[in-house]
């Protein structure tokens, strides 16, 4: 693995099948914005406690992955927020080594959405990944999944994490099947880089599940808070 940290400009990074073009469909992706890095929620989407219970949260609009660590859901009628504190003790460098903060999973590919919507929209940077179809490939069961970790310190090997579920094998471009390492705070457009900045590595692959139309959102914090309007 590669461990030379490296800089990520704003912008959008996305999980896309093969080369870019107006036919492109974009499996998942995690938006850059002004405010926090975000991922966008769908109609029908589910999110799967610790506990491995779950709950419909197809009312909010997008999950947040703020500066302060206080990741979240949020949409029209308030917010969930999650337990910030085993995130706070990697920054704060109480705990050494990494965390797991979500794994999020997207529609089977075969109806994911272009990559080219209906609204046109720049930006800074693009990351593509595009990782090769395997033999269990199969457009009306399979996901593309994103292990989202962070860490204090580099020498870890993300390929050697446990997977969240059952069906679950990692998924290869060019490159491998991780992103990064980056720092935390280039994520962030308003927070300066500090000596213990955290670290984030994403991990992604290929899930089989029952075809239907919803996204998954796993994520080992506690629910901190609902603050419901």
């Amino acid at each position: 693995m590669d461990t030379e940290l490296q800089k990520l400009k704003n912008g959008m990074i996305a999980v896309i099948d093969g080369e870019i073009s107006s036919k492109s469909k974009k499996y998942l992706d995690i938006e850059i914005t002004n405010f926090a890095p975000l991922i966008g929620l769908p109609e029908r989407a589910f999110l799967v406690k610790p506990d491995t219970s779950s709950e419909d949260i197809g009312r909010f609009d997008h999950f947040s992955i703020p500066s302060d660590l206080r990741m979240h859901l949020t949409g029209d009628h308030g917010h969930i927020f999650f337990n910030a504190q085993p995130l706070r003790d990697l920054r704060d460098r109480t705990v050494m080594g990494s965390v797991r903060a979500f794994t999020f999973i997207g529609v089977p590919v075969g109806i994911a959405p272009l990559l080219y919507g209906e609204k046109t929209r720049v930006w800074n940077q693009v990351i593509f990944l595009s990782p090769f179809p395997d033999a269990q490939f199969n457009p009306s069961t399979t996901r593309i999944f994103l292990d989202f970790f962070l860490h204090n310190t580099i020498e870890l090997d993300f390929t050697l994490a446990p997977f969240v579920m059952e069906n679950m094998r990692l998924a290869y471009d060019r490159s491998g099947c991780t992103l990064g390492p980056f720092l935390y705070s280039d994520l962030q457009r308003r927070q300066a880089a500090s000596p213990n900045d955290l670290m984030f590595t994403i991990r992604f692959g290929y899930v089989e599940m029952e075809p239907d139309d919803a996204v998954y959102l796993y994520t080992p914090l506690d629910i901190y808070e609902r603050r419901l309007a």
